[in-house]
């Protein structure tokens, strides 16, 4: 069982352990570099509209002893793909799958 809140919704609910999680889930980012930032007043308007950016948010584990009332709480940051949609085609993106059939 998990439920997931925005970021904002799980700082409202949960305070301080809130923020501190989404911020354990910025620093793992960029130990990673997953990504690197840009200072938005060197971009054009375009560039900015072509930008990628991520939703944030909390997400409550119900698992190994922690009941409704007591959640693990995981801070989470996923990319927002509606920002790509129309400039790729299907066939760019799409990936193969075996079927049952043929992989037997």
């Amino acid at each position: 069982y998990f439920t997931q809140l925005s970021a904002n919704k799980g700082i409202e609910r949960y305070g301080r352990a809130a923020k501190l999680k989404l911020l354990a889930e910025f620093k793992q980012l960029l130990e990673y570099k997953t990504f690197h930032g840009r200072d938005a007043k060197k971009l054009s308007f375009e560039q900015k509209k072509k930008a990628a950016n991520m939703i944030n948010l909390i997400k409550e584990k119900v698992n190994r002893g922690h009941m409704r009332g007591n959640p693990v709480i995981k801070g989470r940051s996923v990319f927002n793909g509606r920002v790509r949609r129309g400039l790729y085609s299907k066939e760019e993106t799409a990936s193969p799958t075996v079927s049952q059939y043929e992989f037997f």
